[in-house]
This record gives C-alpha cells, sequence and structure tokens, in this order.
C-alpha cells in the first residue's frame, strides 16, 4: 500500500452497492463484452479471417482513452485513424463472405449485418453530422450537455 492509496477515498464509500445499477453492473459479463461483438458473430456463423487485429485493437483502445485523458489530440486522431483502418479492413473482408454462408442461423446473420452496418456508420460519422452513432449496442443513446459542460451520454425522457 502506498501513500497515495491511504487518502484515496475507497470507492465503496461512494457508490451504494446495492443500489440495482450496482448489482446489475456486477452480474454483467465483461469478459464477453469485452472480447468484441463482431467476433462472437463472425463465429457463430462461422466466418474465418485472415487476421483478426484483436490485440492491436485492445492496445489502440488502451492508448486512445489515455491520449483522451491526457489530450493528446494529434496522438489520440493517429490512434482512431488506425482504428478506422482496422474496421474498414474487417468490413471489406466479411461483408463478401456473407453471402457465401449457408450454416448460418437468421438471427446471427440478421445481428452481424446490422452490427456491420453500425460500424460503418461509426466509421464515417465526422465532428459536424448530425444523428450521430454513439454506441454499438444502443443506437438510440444520444449526446446531452452544454458547450461550457462535460458531455453526458444517455436517452432523453419525457416527464
Amino acid at each position: 500500500m502506498t501513500a497515495s492509496d491511504l487518502f484515496r477515498p475507497r470507492l465503496d464509500s461512494m457508490i451504494d452497492l446495492r443500489h440495482p445499477l450496482a448489482i446489475l453492473a456486477n452480474q454483467m459479463p465483461w469478459n464477453q463484452i469485452e472480447t468484441g461483438q463482431i467476433g462472437r458473430f463472425r463465429k457463430a456463423i462461422g466466418i474465418e479471417l485472415k487476421q483478426t487485429f484483436a490485440k492491436e485493437v485492445k492496445e489502440l483502445r488502451r492508448k486512445a482513452g489515455g491520449d483522451a485523458h491526457a489530450k493528446q489530440l494529434r496522438r489520440l486522431s493517429r490512434t482512431t485513424k488506425r482504428q478506422r483502418t482496422i474496421v474498414s479492413k474487417l468490413i471489406r473482408e466479411i461483408e463478401p463472405k456473407l453471402c457465401q454462408v449457408e450454416q448460418a442461423t437468421p438471427q446471427a446473420l440478421h445481428g452481424l449485418r446490422t452490427l456491420l452496418a453500425r460500424a460503418a456508420q461509426i466509421k464515417d460519422q465526422h465532428r459536424k453530422d448530425k444523428n450521430k452513432l454513439y454506441a454499438l449496442h444502443a443506437p438510440e443513446v444520444e449526446c446531452k450537455g452544454k458547450a461550457r459542460q462535460p458531455y453526458e451520454f444517455g436517452v432523453k425522457r419525457l416527464p
């Protein structure tokens, strides 16, 4: 235990662990979520790839988070450009193979097609575009916030 750990507030004292969201977060299959949805659908359908980029994607995700936090915008743009390149390669490789698949269930094919469409939309969107997609798993999520405050993501509820 270091000196900084002694003065850091404990997370369980700041968060009520009996709250329904905290209970749900403990029950979530985080390992399966982090391995990636495209890989899960791809394996269910039976498509083989030349290269999965699994290690590089994991490293790029970590780098992008660190660069964004440190406000290293030029380095961040380099990592996001590489991420876009990888997504483009995966889409170009998977789409032609979808027509040749025979042993897939209709749900898995539909899931992979919608996921590829959302990934292409995220890859092609720009900063000033309207109707951006903020989350692959939930397309209804929007950005709510003011210019002077940090952004919050979620769904606007009607009163």
